[in-house]
């Protein structure tokens, strides 16, 4: 989906430079950080968590490719 670029603004702030940005099913963002994290973005943009070494692990064996 492309968006006109008045439309474009921030979603989040406070973030470690995020990258890889990607978005599951259900809206929910996730994206890496520069020192390692993974971000997870609620559809709202309101709530944000850095998940654990752990949490980032089971994320990624859960994904389908």
């Amino acid at each position: 989906m492309l968006y006109p670029i008045s439309e474009v603004r921030n979603f989040i702030t406070g973030l470690d430079h995020p990258e890889g940005v990607a978005v599951a099913r259900d809206g929910t963002l996730y994206a890496g950080g520069e020192a390692g994290q993974v971000y997870r973005i609620s559809p709202d943009g309101k709530k944000s968590e850095v998940l654990d070494q752990e949490q980032s692990i089971r994320l990624l064996s859960q994904t389908k490719y």
